[in-house]
């Protein structure tokens, strides 16, 4: 999760910033966030949501440095992550979907996309969705009416 959430926030900053992709693949997380945030030409609905994203990014660190858990012996450690398994990857699913939505909402607000500047082929596959729930965010994202 911590790595799509970077790679995105380094797109982002690559928008905003005339360095080369190989410096912006360098630049550090912090460095990223710091210059975002900094940035008085980033519309400020972009950073409302760019702060979201900066959640996702912690809550995934403390889970890599393990910082909610105090365990003095691994088995028991490593029990609790195979009983756990479904809520953490039930968790983690729904936090791609909530990343996925805020991140189109970000290019949405980025490069002004609406529905009617889309091709025939994406309307069409926004149709063919299967979920209606997801169906109607992304209308109603892009600003369909009906």
């Amino acid at each position: 999760m911590r790595y799509f959430i970077e790679q995105f926030l380094k797109y982002v900053y690559s928008l905003y910033n005339n360095n080369d992709v190989s410096k912006i693949n360098k630049t550090s997380y912090r460095h990223i966030k710091e210059d975002i945030n900094s940035n008085t030409n980033i519309d400020i609905n972009v950073k409302k949501e760019i702060e979201k994203i900066y959640s996702y990014y912690a809550k995934y660190s403390n889970d890599i440095h393990d910082k909610a858990v105090v365990y003095d012996k691994e088995l028991n450690f490593l029990g609790d992550i195979l009983k756990n398994r479904n809520d953490f990857i039930c968790r983690l699913s729904d936090d791609l979907s909530n990343f996925l939505f805020i991140s189109y909402n970000i290019l949405n607000k980025i490069f002004n996309i609406d529905f009617n500047k889309l091709n025939a082929f994406e309307r069409m596959s926004i149709a063919k969705m299967s979920s209606k729930k997801r169906k109607n965010r992304i209308l109603n994202m892009l600003k369909y009416e009906k």
